[in-house]
């Protein structure tokens, strides 16, 4: 899941002179390869050669992507001298963050909107659903 502090972490160590390539390096091929291997359409060993071949043409020294979670299996077995750091964070500021990326990548905002400053985003009409209904949050 997105919002794991991928971005501060590729930030760290491309300041520290590692070869870390741009943030989730291509990932738009990796995510329809990642589809394609969920819906059956390459199986394991085709899945795991594209990631073995993806790394050494990436030539990278740490590969900072949310993305690797569904590579976990495959980077575990077939690098086994790689080393992992799991990131871990409290459900509020993620939600915060999550929200904040709503709003900036995927919201578009409508004068008539009753909360244009979140526009037309899934949370938004949770938190509508959840105002009429006088919920607590």
């Amino acid at each position: 899941m997105g919002k794991t502090g991928t971005v501060s972490i590729h930030t760290i160590f491309r300041k520290a002179q590692y070869r870390c390539g741009e943030h989730e390096p291509e990932s738009r091929f990796l995510i329809n390869k990642i589809l394609t291997f969920y819906n059956g359409k390459i199986d394991t060993n085709e899945f795991t050669l594209y990631v073995k071949h993806r790394d050494r043409r990436l030539g990278l020294e740490m590969d900072v992507s949310h993305l690797n979670y569904h590579l976990l299996d495959i980077l575990v077995n077939e690098f086994s001298e790689a080393k992992f750091i799991l990131t871990i964070r409290d459900c509020y500021s993620w939600l915060d963050s999550f929200m904040d990326q709503q709003y900036r990548d995927y919201c578009y905002v409508r004068a008539s909107h009753p909360f244009p400053h979140i526009g037309g985003s899934i949370i938004a009409r949770c938190l509508q659903q959840c105002l009429k209904r006088n919920c607590s949050l």
